[in-house]
């Protein structure tokens, strides 16, 4: 391999060009040189087209103002839903269970 950087994981022999151990080749046939480089497509290169929006102060504020009103509901309807919560106490120890079942075989 040229250059500076070494690849790992690679036998010796592949970096200095050794291929009479690997396999051997007729001397007037060769094969076409093999690329690992990926396809040349949008896709792969990462220049696929992109939707940008133009945020303009109006649209900004527009969506600002959408959201105040959406959240200001949610919160009073929260609100309400707190206040109108009627407050009830059950007690299940079994003294107070025989109390209400004498109570009411009494009446």
């Amino acid at each position: 391999m040229a250059g500076p950087f070494k690849r790992r994981g690679r036998r010796e022999t592949e970096h200095t060009g050794d291929t009479s151990s690997a396999r051997e080749e007729s001397p007037g046939r060769q094969e076409p040189a093999k690329s690992r480089r990926p396809a040349n497509t949008a896709l792969r290169q990462q220049r696929l087209l992109a939707w940008s929006p133009v945020l303009t102060p109006k649209l900004i504020i527009l969506i600002w103002s959408i959201a105040a009103v959406f959240f200001l509901g949610l919160g009073g309807w929260l609100f309400y839903l707190g206040y109108s919560v009627r407050c009830g106490s059950f007690s299940s120890s079994p003294a107070s269970l025989w109390v209400d079942v004498l109570m009411s075989a009494g009446s």
